[in-house]
């Protein structure tokens, strides 16, 4: 019996050493491979997460901005409409030609009692900023109840690497012109019957030019672009979602 087990050969080292190496080769080339897809899923997750939330902001700023003007005891129109601000703390909300296109002020009888009331509800102000304190941020203003005057800017929304507002006009002709076009670009089409040209840079809107006073504006287009907070774990880039709405002003007849 002894003699039997004397004579049954084992492994020799080299064959343990050449096994040990495929294993450990077989064993990494698994774990990259899962590494790989953990990193794919994560990456899909962000890149879905960011998604989201560009849609989830046009969206809520779309259903805001359509409230714009909204007036249903027609008391004072001109009070409820689209507005201007320099958008500095103490800054009120005025009918002066809008001179930028990273920012909107519009005012609306909120609780529907044909006055203006001084709250942020009524008198909603929303403005790009990138500074070191708050990169790429979208924030709202805050009113003062007494004055009527910004009091301070909370901050809305994050990691928003562009935001621009576009304003559609149209003449007592149904013909339809746009002010600077930005993003996505606004395709040709019509708004209300009226046809939409592609001429950028008809300028803002401004009560001085006839083409182009608050009155005759028709609608909006905004243009949002969120990044991801952080890189795809696969490529190491960031994420970046661009939506563009339009919004017809329903506000604007009774």
């Amino acid at each position: 019996m002894l003699r039997r087990m004397r004579n049954q050969n084992g492994f020799s080292l080299p064959e343990m050493l050449v096994a040990i190496v495929i294993s450990s080769v077989v064993g990494m080339v698994i774990m990259k491979t899962f590494n790989a897809n953990n990193y794919l899923f994560a990456g899909e997750k962000t890149s879905s997460r960011t998604i989201s939330n560009a849609r989830l902001l046009a969206d809520e700023l779309t259903r805001s901005i359509r409230m714009l003007g909204l007036n249903p005891t027609e008391k004072d129109g001109a009070v409820f409409w689209l507005k201007q601000c320099n958008g500095g703390v103490g800054d009120s909300f005025a009918s002066a030609p809008i001179t930028n296109d990273t920012s909107i002020y519009f005012t609306r009888d909120w609780n529907e009692n044909g006055t203006l009331d001084k709250n942020a509800y009524e008198m909603v102000g929303v403005k790009w900023v990138n500074t070191a304190a708050n990169p790429n941020t979208l924030q709202v203003a805050n009113i003062d109840p007494t004055t009527g005057a910004i009091s301070s800017w909370s901050n809305k929304w994050t990691n928003v690497t562009a935001f621009y507002v576009d304003y559609i006009y149209t003449d007592s002709s149904g013909n339809a012109t746009h002010s600077e076009t930005h993003g996505i670009g606004y395709p040709t089409g019509s708004v209300n019957s009226a046809v939409i040209t592609t001429t950028a840079g008809v300028g803002f809107p401004d009560n001085t030019v006839a083409t182009r006073s608050f009155d005759l504006v028709e609608g909006i287009i905004i243009t949002v672009t969120v990044q991801s907070d952080k890189p795809h774990k696969l490529t190491g880039q960031y994420i970046a979602e661009t939506v563009q709405s339009t919004i017809l002003l329903r506000n604007k007849y009774y």
